[in-house]
Formats: C-alpha cells, structure tokens, sequence
C-alpha cells in the first residue's frame, strides 16, 4: 500500500489472488482510492511467466498519478523482476527497469531521481523522473547486493541523503550514506561493529537474553569475534 505525498486522499494497493479449483490462473490486481480508502477501483494485472505478485513500491511525491509497481518473483528465479510506471494513476502501465528481485527502490523529495536495486549486484539510478530507458548503473562499487534504499530530503541547508543498506557478508560494510546521488557512499555501519554490550542490567529481560543469543548472531553473520 502507498498514499501520494501530494494527495493525502489517493491510495493505491496491490497483490494477488491464488489459483482455485475453480480459477486455475493465479491472478494479480492494482487498487486505486481518490477518497481516502472509501471506494476503490480496481484493474488487473497481467502475471507475465512465473511472476507471483505485483507490491506498489512508491508514489511519486509531486504527481499522485505516478506510481511505481514491482512484479514479484520467487526468490530462487534468476529471471529479471519488472519495474513498472504508471503515468495515470494504474489505468496502463510500462516497463521501467528489469532488475532480478528487486530489494530496494527509493524516490527524491522532487520525484526528479530514482534508484532501483537488486540482490544480484544492480545499482541503477534514473535523472528523468524514473522514465523508461533513463535507469544506468550507478558506477559505485560492481556487485553491491542492495537490501535497501531511502531517500532523505534536503532540511536546513543540508544536502539530501541517499541510504543504502547492503548485503554486509560480500560487501565492506551495511549500511552506507550518499550526499552525491549515489555516485559515492560513506559507510556508516556493518555487522563487524555489532556489539552483545547492550547497557542493560543483567537483572533486566534484554540484559539476560541479548547476551546469550549473540553467539548464534555472530555465527549466523560471519562476524569475527575476539580475533576469531
């Protein structure tokens, strides 16, 4: 679900409907509101080969009719998920972007830039409001595995933000910040600085639990622990 920044009264929804006895056709479905989720109309989409789902990703923060729609595949499909845009509120829809799975998109405060990534290395960035054709590769480091990407608008002459969480077992860090679009990033967190210190007393319930999981944590994430 989404709501558009310049409509508070526009919400959009999506999913999908599994195949029956009666309906073989797993089928998928885009919902819009003008009210505020009184009425909606509903439109469906067209499941291309094996795509399970469509998530509405975002809505354009200047134009409520522009919205941004990943078709789903399962996660063990190597075939390249469709990044979709509708200029009209859902009534047609274009290919944008193909990226496999996608995991991370984000929009700027001007709708001006959008970054699209994906686990298997895709880091690409659109200046032309997210058109089609307009999405590159961002050139900052080959094969980084994005889990996640926010965009964090410009306040009190800072300059806007880029987030960008990785996959922290291939990559030199988890968590990184870009003031340039994405061109660089300045990491500012990976699993190697996790810490079971949690500051609470022993007597209390995250002080006697955190402690004793962190051993399966630092397994779990490949972290090396005093030296190992």
């Amino acid at each position: 679900m989404a709501f558009a920044p310049s409509d508070p009264m526009r919400v959009y929804v999506s999913g999908a409907v599994p195949a029956t006895a009666t309906t073989p056709l797993r089928r998928a479905y885009f919902y819009r509101s003008t009210d505020g989720g009184q009425t909606f109309v509903e439109r469906e989409l067209a499941l291309e080969g094996e795509e399970r789902n469509a998530h509405v990703l975002a809505v354009d923060p200047t134009n409520a009719d522009r919205v941004f729609l990943r078709m789903t595949r399962r996660v063990t499909d190597a075939v390249p998920e469709r990044l979709l845009l509708s200029e009209d509120g859902g009534e047609t829809w274009s290919v944008v972007a193909s990226v496999v799975e996608i995991t991370g998109f984000a929009l700027s405060d001007d709708g001006t830039h959008a970054w699209v990534g994906g686990w298997d290395g895709a880091f690409l960035r659109s200046d032309a409001s997210g058109a089609a054709g307009t999405f590159v590769p961002v050139s900052t480091a080959p094969d980084l595995r994005v889990r996640c990407l926010s965009w964090r608008a410009p306040s009190a002459g800072a300059p806007g933000e880029l987030w960008v969480c990785v996959d922290d077992i291939l990559g030199p860090f988890a968590l990184a910040r870009s003031t340039d679009l994405g061109q660089s990033l300045d990491p500012v967190w990976g699993f190697e600085d996790a810490s079971p210190d949690t500051a609470c007393a022993r007597c209390t319930p995250v002080g006697a639990l955190c402690p004793e999981y962190w051993g399966d944590v630092t397994f779990d994430l490949g972290l090396r622990v005093d030296g190992g």
